[in-house]
């Protein structure tokens, strides 16, 4: 969702749970590798993205082999488990989105979800 349309429900109603932004993902990944997610606050429910593995899987013939690494390097960072740890324990539901039902896709879902 866009960051003027969580205002525009906040303000409506604030017990309803948020989506982040765009711009408010962005930001806490870029707090969490920096170290500072900690100090940022968050008015949101729930973190979504999706894993860039299952896009790369499908889009794979279309792409050179940079954007392959690319996606490879972005799949790597996004799918970091202590991210969703620290999320989790703010209160945040946070998971990755996935609508493949490969096995090995799974796999990749739980090590996520499943924290050691």
């Amino acid at each position: 969702m866009s960051e003027s349309k969580n205002d525009v429900c906040y303000a409506t109603n604030p017990s309803i749970h948020m989506f982040m932004s765009i711009k408010k993902v962005a930001l806490v990944f870029v707090g969490f590798y920096l170290g500072f997610l900690g100090l940022i606050p968050m008015k949101e429910a729930v973190f979504d993205i999706p894993m860039v593995s299952l896009i790369l899987e499908q889009f794979s013939d279309m792409l050179s082999p940079a954007q392959k690494v690319l996606a490879r390097v972005a799949n790597f960072l996004m799918m970091n488990r202590l991210i969703f740890w620290h999320l989790r324990r703010r209160g945040i539901k946070s998971h990755p989105v996935c609508v493949k039902t490969k096995p090995e896709n799974f796999a990749e879902l739980l090590g996520t979800m499943w924290m050691v």
